[in-house]
């Protein structure tokens, strides 16, 4: 199951936590993004005393998009790198993150080249791809 908004995208597969993760990671590899880091959400809380179900953050970077859109405006930096959330809802695994697309628009008249448009489109497709057509 897809859901897409304006401001982000979400896909639901019965794959286990886990795999969805290391399937995320390896399709946004053979894309051309390095994974940064796999924060364990839940893990990081538990150390606080608190509970929560499975989250993982993960965060990926192209150096060379990274690169492009900072020459033309710095304080794109701050949404930098991408991001993925992975966690539970009842018997599903659910992929997340905010549209690229949509976070340049919040810079008005500011033209990234097309850039941001480019990233939505390939991380959108290596969730679709790893959540739906790797192991189940």
């Amino acid at each position: 199951m897809v859901v897409v908004n304006e401001m982000s995208y979400v896909v639901k597969t019965a794959k286990p936590l886990e795999d969805a993760c290391s399937d995320f990671k390896a399709v946004i590899q053979e894309k051309g993004f390095r994974v940064l880091e796999d924060y364990n959400v839940q893990g990081m809380l538990a150390e606080k005393g608190f509970e929560r179900g499975p989250m993982r953050i993960i965060e990926f970077c192209n150096a060379r998009f990274a690169h492009s859109v900072t020459q033309v405006e710095n304080l794109v930096s701050i949404f930098m790198p991408c991001r993925v959330s992975v966690y539970t809802e009842g018997d599903q695994t659910v992929l997340a993150t905010v549209r690229p697309a949509v976070l340049a628009g919040l810079f008005q008249g500011v033209d990234f080249k097309g850039i941001p448009d480019e990233v939505d489109r390939i991380v959108l497709a290596a969730m679709d791809e790893a959540m739906l057509s790797r192991k189940a």
